[in-house]
Parts: structure tokens; C-alpha cells; sequence
């Protein structure tokens, strides 16, 4: 989701600047939302990005897992450990609440790099067909509110990354 909005804010920052139709332009419009849907192939970035999340939820619900046992523990032998042993549990614990910080960060740092890899090959995708289609500008379907002009070029986008990949169910 988040890709998909920076692409549409990319392509709707552009959209701002682009003069209007009618000097002898070639306009296209490119529906994100059915071409990131449409776009799937096999170790794309978004298969990619959902094999990621779910590889996250397991690590961090094992994390999770081992912060509250370690937190009932404490609790329910605080009355009977040393002062030494209760120094020591609450350090694990703190070490355990820290990783899952860390996990946490790396994650959405990755994340974001999947998600940036998606979005600049959906966009080279469309570089791709604006050139070999003689098209000035390409934007996004959701910015272009009026315009007889602009034609919807969404299936050829998702062909053209689909032929980059050699693959032909898109």
C-alpha cells in the first residue's frame, strides 16, 4: 500500500506540472491500483513483499512470544529471586524488548526497499511504453480528473512488464 501511494503522490506530483493537452501531445493514463494487482509473476517484489510480511509476523510473534514469558516470570518469582537474580531477569528482559526493536526497524527497512524495487519497476514499465509508444506524458488514472485526450494504457504497462519476464499468464 504504501508504494502504491508513493507512486500515486510520484505520478500526482507530475501531474501538477504537465501542460494541457492540445499541443500535438500523445496522453496516456495508467490505473495503478489494476496494474499492481495485475502485475504478478513469480519473485516479483510483490510476492516478494508478501512473503516478507508473513516471514515477519512469525519472527516477531516468536519475539512476542518470549517477552511475555519472560515478563510472567519475572513477575510470578520476583517475590522469591535474589536481588541479583531479579537484576539479571529484568536485563534479559530488556534485552528481549531492545531486539524486538531492532527487528522492528530492520523490518521496516526492508519493507521499504521491497516496496521501492515494486514501485521503480511498475514506473520503468511505464518509461518503457511512453518512449516506444511516442507518448509526452503518462499519468496516474486517479489524477486526471477531465481529459478526452488521454487514452488508458494499463494493460499495455502490465504486458510490457510481463514480457520483460518472459512470462505470458500477466
Amino acid at each position: 500500500m504504501q508504494g502504491k501511494r508513493q507512486l500515486g503522490l510520484a505520478l500526482g506530483l507530475v501531474a501538477v506540472a504537465v501542460p494541457r493537452p492540445g499541443n500535438g501531445g500523445m496522453y496516456g493514463s495508467v490505473d495503478l491500483d489494476r496494474a499492481f494487482a495485475a502485475y504478478r509473476r513469480m519473485g516479483s517484489p510483490s510476492e516478494r513483499i508478501e512473503t516478507f510480511k508473513n516471514e515477519q509476523e512469525a519472527q516477531q510473534g516468536s519475539l512476542r512470544s518470549q517477552i511475555v514469558a519472560a515478563r510472567e516470570e519475572l513477575v510470578t518469582q520476583e517475590a522469591v529471586l535474589s536481588d541479583e537474580k531479579k537484576k539479571n531477569k529484568e536485563e534479559q528482559l530488556r534485552a528481549l524488548l531492545l531486539e524486538m526493536r531492532a527487528l522492528e526497524k530492520e523490518q521496516e527497512r526492508k519493507l521499504a526497499l521491497l516496496q521501492k524495487e515494486l514501485v521503480d519497476e511498475i514506473l520503468s514499465g511505464v518509461n518503457a511504453l511512453g518512449k516506444s509508444g511516442g507518448y509526452t506524458h503518462i499519468l496516474d488514472k486517479k489524477a486526471v480528473l477531465y481529459g478526452p485526450d488521454y487514452r488508458d494504457v494499463t494493460d499495455e504497462v502490465v504486458r510490457e512488464l510481463v514480457a520483460r519476464e518472459g512470462n505470458t499468464d500477466g
